[in-house]
């Protein structure tokens, strides 16, 4: 069967250009199981960095690795206390970042658990948010130009079943960190943990801004990380991630990939010339890199191109098929295939990366804006959930078979906000969903009579709109009182 998605347009592994044909795909499965990402090469912090200008004293990062556990452990960020989860399942897996806890989710009993809706408005809505790694606390992203970060209510800690008679609070920001200008892309720190405040940070990128490293405990800029364009002017970063070690911090900018040492702030950095070295133009506006094939990395561009690119500055291959932007890219557990989603797309592409230039399958949402509307995959790396401009969210079951024109069929859908869901997360070690809504809204036009006051049909606007973070439970539930 042929599908028009799989154009791959230079390999430079045999320094020329090749040209394939439509791509065949394969209805093949993806055995995601007892794949997980590495994360044995945590960040020796001991190293101190001078400080250059409008950077700080020294980047503070773990000093030691974190030992292997037996039980599923979350610390509170407000407090020494570490709360212990008995062995409950077999299915419990505890690494050096956190704990991955492969659950086995219900999309059936998906219930609300809580929401934070006051810190938003019609100009202040959302882009997204994204859970840390050890799932105390959650980062969103706002027009405001404003991280806010909510701590994972307590009552949640550990919970394995949940009792539709329980209630909690309204969420509250606990913290909020401001930009100068519209932050394009902010990334966790890999290995971040509340039992180490040091490694609790992340990265923002903003309009007209360096790069810049968050103290996600109090508030405070760490260091900064300054790209320079051909002209030996500052610019700003479009999309920011940290590899997967910590080590390095890949960002996106036009026509280049900068990639920073993250123990050295300041202006020293590797530049990839992606147009020169891959014939990829347009601004980069997502990165994500590989779990299985070190130093191996793929950049998206809002020119359609996927870019997959080695930290040498090698690029490997270009991939295009999606109709717009590339706005998000996120690997498979094992690194075999990579998932794409553009602006003002239906689908999501998944590209089997054994061999360049195939597409394994489609899968199909409602994406009618530009703005990013995130996708994530579920720590056993069976489920792939995606929000959608019309509010909803899409489960596909990745084991699920592929039907004849190469579409995964959708396992669920429901409708958690009544506007644009954007933002997409999947707690790593509870059956926890956040997600949040929000875009700019313009009132519809009703009279073009200069001198009537009511132009515009401001209600039917504000019935529409919905700016929120809420948190699902997508795990077992029971409906007998609490004791």
């Amino acid at each position: 069967m042929e599908t028009e998605h799989s154009n791959i347009d230079k390999c430079t592994d045999e320094n020329e250009e090749i040209s394939t044909e439509n791509a065949v795909v394969e209805n093949n499965l993806i055995d995601n199981e007892n794949k997980n990402i590495s994360t044995d090469n945590i960040l020796n912090g001991d190293n101190e960095v001078n400080k250059t200008e409008n950077d700080v004293d020294e980047v503070k990062l773990p000093s030691e690795d974190v030992e292997m556990t037996e039980n599923v452990q979350i610390s509170s960020r407000d407090s020494n206390e570490v709360i212990s989860a008995t062995e409950t399942q077999d299915d419990t897996l505890a690494t050096n970042t956190g704990t991955l806890t492969f659950i086995n989710y219900s999309f059936d009993n998906i219930f609300e658990l809580t929401k934070s809706t006051k810190p938003f408005n019609v100009d202040t809505f959302l882009y997204g948010c994204k859970w840390s790694p050890d799932g105390t606390c959650l980062l969103t992203n706002c027009a405001d130009y404003t991280i806010r970060l909510f701590d994972l209510p307590q009552n949640l800690y550990n919970k394995q079943i949940w009792n539709k008679n329980e209630t909690l609070p309204e969420l509250v920001p606990s913290l909020k960190m401001s930009e100068g200008g519209q932050i394009y892309d902010y990334d966790w720190y890999p290995f971040m943990s509340s039992w180490y405040p040091e490694t609790c940070s992340f990265l923002t990128t903003s309009s007209k801004a360096t790069i810049h490293l968050w103290d996600a405990y109090v508030a405070k800029i760490l260091a900064t990380y300054r790209g320079y364009n051909r002209f030996d002017e500052t610019a700003n970063a479009y999309s920011v991630k940290f590899s997967l070690n910590g080590e390095k911090i890949f960002s996106g900018y036009e026509n280049e990939v900068k990639i920073f040492d993250t123990l050295r702030p300041g202006r020293d950095f590797v530049n990839i010339d992606t147009k020169h070295v891959a014939g990829q133009s347009g601004i980069i506006s997502c990165i994500a890199e590989n779990p299985s094939v070190p130093n191996m990395f793929a950049a998206g561009s809002y020119k359609k191109t996927i870019g997959l690119y080695l930290e040498s500055g090698d690029s490997i291959c270009l991939l295009s098929g999606q109709r717009s932007g590339i706005t998000y890219l996120m690997w498979s557990q094992d690194g075999t295939c990579l998932y794409s989603g553009a602006r003002k797309d239906n689908e999501i592409i998944c590209w089997d990366i054994r061999n360049p230039g195939e597409v394994l399958c489609t899968m199909e949402r409602t994406v009618n804006t530009n703005q990013r509307i995130y996708f994530d995959l579920s720590p056993d790396g069976r489920y792939l959930i995606s929000g959608n401009t019309t509010g909803e969210l899409t489960v596909w079951d990745l084991h699920d078979t592929i039907d004849e024109s190469g579409k995964r069929n959708v396992a669920f859908q429901y409708r958690p906000h009544l506007d644009c869901a954007n933002g997409i997360s999947i707690h790593r070690q509870l059956p926890i969903l956040a997600t949040s809504s929000g875009q700019r809204h313009v009132p519809d036009i009703t009279s073009d009579d200069e001198e009537d006051n009511h132009i515009f049909d401001t209600k039917k606007m504000m019935s529409k709109i919905e700016n929120s973070i809420k948190l699902w439970w997508i795990g077992p539930v029971q409906t007998e009182p609490v004791d």
